[in-house]
């Protein structure tokens, strides 16, 4: 059985098109929290495809030259991780760009980048600016 969900943004901003999404879904939706969760599923697509980019062109997942599965899934797994931090503290650049970086960084993290920055990393958009 196959759902169809209808959503539309009620409240654009000035001078924009409405968001609208007709969403097809094998999940039960009886109620509108059922099609709310729904929603929310699929609003989270865009930063999952963002992981995996960020797994394909920043980490280059794909030139990962391991022959065994068991060494691939470790592999991964710890690019899973670095992937989901670069992601996070891009987001979070964004939001708060003059944020200190040691809010967000450990101790460690920071002394790392300032010593391959050779200078000191004040602010989260400096971070992220010398991580990439």
């Amino acid at each position: 059985t196959v759902r169809i969900i209808q959503a539309r943004e009620e409240a654009p901003p000035e001078g924009e098109t409405a968001v609208s999404w007709t969403l097809l879904t094998t999940l039960p939706v009886s109620t509108l929290a059922e099609a709310c969760r729904v929603i929310g599923y699929y609003s989270r697509r865009w930063i999952i495809e963002r992981l995996h980019f960020t797994l394909k062109s920043g980490l280059r997942a794909e030139r990962l030259q391991i022959d065994d599965a068991r060494s691939l899934s470790h592999c991964l797994a710890l690019y899973y991780v670095l992937a989901w931090r670069l992601l996070q503290l891009t987001y979070l650049a964004r939001e708060e760009p003059e944020r200190p970086a040691a809010e967000v960084l450990a101790t460690e993290e920071l002394a790392v980048l300032e010593s391959a920055a050779k200078k000191p990393v004040h602010t989260l958009a400096e971070a992220v600016r010398q991580i990439a």
